[in-house]
């Protein structure tokens, strides 16, 4: 609001916004809201089509983290026994003692099977949950939130990618060989099982496994059926930012001459 008080061009992108039959939200808000913004840019085709049911013109975009480069650190070896296990945070009053043994039941699960499971937090909140619960107890904790581009080589140089709540994990681990599953929370809310919208849309976009219990998700890599991302979503996701990219450059480049852009009403 500050930024378009003064003039300032404004760009909302590399985001979906989550506009569904359970999300209650005020209409006349959301439109005041994005009404800010000069363009709209979001991530995935899903995304777009929520705006699009109720008219409001949006760019297909991507996520801004298919730009991150991997690192090259050396203490970092390729390990096709390392399972990442990636448990987002959640209030810990939300959870109860079926979700603490559903996280148990994964690690027990990847290592009977010859794995060598190890959390991998993607920020210091995540590190708190997973101790808070007791989930790093005799699990390896690889620590690297601090630094993105050592968490994509450390995905990308393992043999299994799980991912438990956090959508970056996906996109992180997608262009490397590394398998990727994902692992809905066992959390309810009333009497429904929480799901994330934007995950499932990347999942559907990336072609990847989404299970409902560590036991079907171990039942999966048993039987082969878990397999690294789809290349081809890939380098069209990554070509899409590059296309927003520019987009965006050519629109600041015309206010820069002209001043005043043309701002996109939605009604």
């Amino acid at each position: 609001a500050a930024a378009r008080a003064r003039g300032i061009p404004t760009v909302l992108a590399g985001v979906d916004f989550p506009i569904d039959a359970g999300y209650d939200y005020d209409e006349d808000g959301v439109r005041a809201y994005l009404n800010l913004f000069d363009r709209i840019m979001v991530r995935t085709q899903p995304g777009k089509a929520q705006f699009d049911k109720f008219g409001w013109p949006v760019t297909l975009g991507a996520d801004w983290a298919w730009r991150l480069p991997t690192d090259t650190a050396r203490d970092i070896q390729p390990d096709a026994k390392r399972a990442v296990v990636i448990v987002r945070e959640f209030p810990v009053d939300t959870v109860d003692s079926q979700y603490v043994r559903s996280i148990q039941d994964l690690i027990a699960g990847l290592r009977a099977q010859g794995y060598k499971p190890c959390l991998a937090p993607f920020c210091p909140e995540d590190e708190r949950f997973a101790s808070e619960l007791g989930f790093d107890k005799g699990v390896p904790n690889e620590r690297h939130w601090w630094n993105p581009r050592r968490m994509k080589q450390l995905l990308g140089a393992s043999g299994l990618v799980v991912s438990v709540g956090r959508l970056h994990p996906i996109i992180f681990a997608a262009d490397s060989p590394a398998p990727i599953a994902l692992l809905r929370p066992a959390i309810t809310r009333g009497n429904e099982r929480v799901t994330i919208g934007k995950i499932e849309n990347f999942a559907k976009e990336l072609d990847l496994k989404i299970y409902d219990d560590p036991a079907g998700l171990l039942a999966g890599l048993k039987a082969r059926e878990i397999g690294s991302a789809n290349q081809t979503a890939v380098h069209e996701a990554k070509n899409r930012l590059e296309n927003a990219i520019q987009e965006i450059r050519a629109f600041m480049a015309q206010r820069s001459l002209t001043g005043s852009p043309k701002r996109m009403r939605i009604g």
